[in-house]
């Protein structure tokens, strides 16, 4: 069977899209096991997509062509799990095969290039750790990907983050380390820190564990921001403002499945809960937000604990494909 045969472009975009429907994602889990190779062509997906950029309309590409390139090619390479994959071998057949699909993708092909010396990592539906070259340490959470060049510390220690990452950073006086998103960067020198920015969302979110941080915004033209451990700060991607806050005591649930409510309102429990586990919540009565929670969970899933604020609060929850509704019980 040809590498292309069971691949629904379609669907594939729409998910690199973020315009994914449960079919889509359902169609993609089924084609991710389906065959261990497909987890490699989808890792490199997400690469170009990631490190391409901003690109013009390309025209008369043939698709079938470029994909009998890709597979050729994979079929020589060995398969590793969560290993590092330089992006620049299989870039020009990738993008010419993703370009084409209804109009989804544009690529800037020379903008590419130019990044060939660039290794990425990319994290699908779990979560995982790397290890950079300066023996920085990076947890990279479900659907995040992070990139930096091969001679990354030898002027500067530059990584670029889509998606959520916490940072425990090697110190290193001479060289700063920075993370740089679609809309800020965050510079430090040594220290330990979470970063959320995903593509799909306006709000971003920058939490110090350790250290102190400098937050930059390419969107406006603040001064730059100030953080020092047990700081936080809110970035809004549409204005480019930046708000300083406390950290949030549960930034790292998704990392270390531990969540402490303290007399917390459900609003900022869903909130927290759709953050973990990247499950969306919606209330039909808004008065259920303002109930207060005092719990604690430890590597419970999702599941777990709705059934726990629902018991508590005595409501019920309606789950489909896109959300899980939230009511009184005796709502109806």
């Amino acid at each position: 069977m040809k590498l292309s045969d069971n691949i629904n472009y379609n669907q594939l975009c729409r998910v690199l899209s973020g315009e994914a429907t449960s079919k889509d994602m359902a169609f993609l889990e089924t084609w991710l096991r389906s065959d261990e190779r497909n987890h490699e062509i989808w890792n490199e997906l997400r690469e170009s997509w990631m490190l391409a950029g901003t690109a013009s309309q390309c025209d008369q590409i043939n698709t079938d062509s470029a994909w009998q390139q890709v597979s050729a090619r994979m079929k020589s390479k060995p398969t590793s799990k969560n290993r590092l994959i330089p992006i620049y071998q299989y870039a020009a057949a990738i993008v010419a095969a993703i370009v084409l699909i209804g109009g989804l993708l544009y690529f800037l092909l020379p903008t590419f290039y130019q990044q060939a010396d660039q290794v990425a990592y990319i994290t699908y539906s779990d979560s995982s750790e790397i290890i950079l070259p300066d023996g920085t340490l990076v947890a990279l959470n479900s659907g995040s990907s992070i990139s930096y060049p091969e001679n990354f510390g030898a002027t500067e220690r530059r990584v670029l983050l889509s998606g959520e990452a916490w940072f425990e950073v090697t110190s290193d006086q001479q060289n700063t380390f920075i993370v740089e998103t679609r809309s800020f960067e965050v510079k430090v020198l040594g220290t330990s820190f979470n970063v959320r920015s995903y593509e799909h969302l306006e709000l971003c979110q920058i939490d110090v564990n350790k250290g102190v941080v400098e937050v930059v915004s390419f969107l406006s033209d603040l001064d730059p921001l100030k953080l020092a451990a047990g700081d936080g700060a809110d970035f809004y991607v549409p204005s480019g403002t930046m708000i300083k806050r406390s950290l949030y005591p549960n930034n790292l649930a998704w990392k270390t499945g531990e969540l402490r409510f303290h007399d917390v309102s459900l609003y900022e429990v869903f909130n927290t809960l759709e953050q973990t586990y990247h499950i969306r919540i919606v209330t039909e009565d808004p008065s259920i937000l303002d109930e207060k929670l005092v719990a604690s969970f430890s590597q419970n899933t999702f599941d777990y604990i709705m059934d726990v604020v629902c018991l508590t609060f005595n409501l019920t929850q309606v789950k489909s494909d896109e959300f899980v509704l939230v009511k009184r019980l005796n709502a109806d």
